[in-house]
């Protein structure tokens, strides 16, 4: 298409997306988001870009937060599970009890029962 420098006066519509991947939240916000804001101009005044990328920075913080307590718990339970000293419950035993626990909540979950009582 060839060039023009009179101004498009057609119908458009921009839709796009970029990911950054950057393990440092500090370089993220000091470098990559001005170079980024700088190659691509301050769209609606700069308010919408910044508001978008602060409550996306604000939703990653949360995600990166629960999924660290997340994994912590898991650690816990691994570290106690380790340290448990009890024996070991027999397979059978445990499947025993897995299959009366799920009758117990079916029975717990059922309205039928719930009007008997």
């Amino acid at each position: 298409m060839p060039t023009s420098d009179e101004a498009f006066t057609g119908d458009y519509e921009v839709i796009w997306s970029i990911y950054i991947r950057c393990n440092n939240l500090q370089k993220l916000r000091a470098v990559h988001i001005p170079a980024l804001e700088a190659l691509i101009g301050q769209p609606h005044g700069g308010e919408g870009w910044l508001y978008e990328m602060r409550a996306a920075l604000r939703a990653f913080q949360r995600e990166e937060e629960e999924h660290a307590k997340l994994m912590a718990s898991i650690r816990a339970l691994v570290r106690a599970s380790m340290g448990d000293t009890r024996p070991a419950v027999p397979l059978d035993e445990a499947i025993d009890r897995v299959k009366s626990r799920i009758s117990q909540l079916a029975q717990d979950n059922d309205p039928a029962s719930r009007r008997r009582s």
